[in-house]
């Protein structure tokens, strides 16, 4: 099988990069041919394919909105990404003409490519797939979330919450521009001609089905983890650890709280983890006020071997997210390590974590009852290690490569077949467009 894989960026910037490349690697390992078709960037991994990527948001390469200079150039590339991207039509066109691949596997498009590229493969009769990793085609925010609480009020194209609240970066007009685009695309019924949205969580799937996306085209497929390589470290912790981006909707304010709501006042806490924003300050001021600073310690990011030892060093894994988490990639590694998890009875966490079994769930925002989970396993380590022992059974299980390939394998056959079935008429691609 040929695939051109779509993304936005053909660098590792986040948990959707790192997916594209594992997802890559897994189906060259099985003998398909994979071709990238990306945007233009200096960071990209090197690609002989790369000459057919259109331009990105930017004309010096900068991917993220607050770092693009605001030229006029710039602000119509990133209009174009938003609506509809001529250009990345125009490319993706090429490319599918020259390869003829069988079909075109999408990730993040929003903002760059645009659902423009679904139009460039419907014109050449090729079937498209589209992977969602976050919320953007719900939200104009991408992660439903308003004023640090999940919030579904633009869920079935109900976009004017989201002006009336400047949920977009806080300004009226990028809420505006993102909001109009997102009922451009549905107006225009630019994903009508996606086959699949696959969806890594059950919880994810649900909210597309409420805001009309037909039931029939939407596959839950968990994401996959190699644990061949991991050697399981059960029991014998020496503190919870915090993995992932350390931002305030991962609940770290509420999970600084609890540490000082614990009985067992001899448990420490590590986070690991890349910052955004302005809040480590924050943070680190209610570390001090909570005379924490003994047990509270933030250790950056952390990657290799150092990452790997902090894993294994860690009693559980700590996740009480205020958000909509889409299956992070965190916890199927605290799982692949023998780690229980305590996270938040949220989202997709239920999915994840089985209370009592893979780990405790708590009410997400609430110190008390993130206290409690973590009292539960610093006071009794051998349950600590069952939960870790079923947690990597679970991972195994549930989450193993081969049986991932499997299950997308027969869902791409099944997008083939009925494309076949379809039998479009000799001159389908000169068929309107917008």
């Amino acid at each position: 099988m040929k695939i051109v894989l779509v993304n936005y960026r053909y660098f590792v910037s986040s948990g959707a990069e790192t997916f594209m490349f594992k997802f890559k690697a897994l189906l060259e390992a099985h003998g398909h041919t994979v071709i990238p078709f990306s945007t233009r960037n200096s960071q990209n991994v090197s690609t002989p394919y790369e000459s057919y990527f259109p331009q990105g948001r930017s004309s010096d390469g900068n991917v993220l909105y607050d770092r693009i200079p605001k030229t006029p150039g710039n602000i119509l590339r990133m209009l174009s990404g938003a609506f509809y991207n001529p250009e990345a039509k125009r490319c993706l066109l090429k490319l599918l003409r020259a390869e003829k691949p069988d079909l075109i596997f999408v990730l993040q498009q929003m903002n760059a490519l645009s659902p423009s590229i679904f139009r460039a493969a419907k014109k050449a009769g090729v079937p498209a797939v589209h992977r969602l990793s976050d919320f953007n085609l719900l939200c104009p925010r991408y992660d439903c979330l308003r004023d640090g609480r999940p919030c579904t009020e633009c869920i079935d194209r109900h976009y004017w919450h989201a002006v009336r609240y400047r949920c977009v970066k806080g300004s009226l007009p990028a809420t505006l521009v993102r909001s109009a685009s997102m009922a451009f695309h549905r107006t225009f019924h630019l994903f009508d001609s996606v086959s699949r949205f696959v969806v890594p969580a059950r919880f994810t799937g649900e909210l597309l089905k409420k805001d009309g996306f037909p039931a029939d085209k939407v596959v839950c497929l968990p994401t996959f983890i190699d644990v061949s390589d991991i050697a399981p470290a059960y029991g014998g912790g020496k503190y919870f650890l915090f993995l992932g981006r350390l931002s305030p909707e991962k609940g770290i304010t509420e999970l600084i709280q609890a540490m000082s709501l614990m009985r067992n006042a001899d448990a420490r806490l590590v986070l690991v983890g890349n910052h955004t924003g302005g809040d480590m300050e924050t943070w680190h001021g209610k570390v001090r006020e909570l005379g924490l600073e003994q047990r509270v310690e933030f250790r950056g990011f952390q990657t290799g071997e150092a990452l790997r030892q902090t894993i294994r060093e860690a009693i559980a894994v700590v996740m009480p997210v205020l958000w909509y988490e889409n299956l992070p990639n965190a916890v199927l590694e605290a799982f692949a390590y023998g780690k229980p998890v305590i996270a938040s009875d949220i989202g997709s966490m239920p999915e994840l974590v089985e209370h009592g079994k893979t780990g405790l769930l708590c009410a997400p925002g609430d110190p008390r009852s993130i206290a409690d989970a973590l009292d539960v396993l610093a006071d009794d380590p051998q349950e600590a290690e069952r939960m870790g022992r079923a947690a990597r059974a679970r991972c195994e299980a549930d989450f193993d490569p081969e049986n991932y390939y499997r299950r997308m394998i027969a869902m791409l056959e099944e997008v083939l077949a009925e494309q076949r079935a379809k039998k479009p008429p000799i001159g389908a691609e000169r068929s309107a467009d917008v």
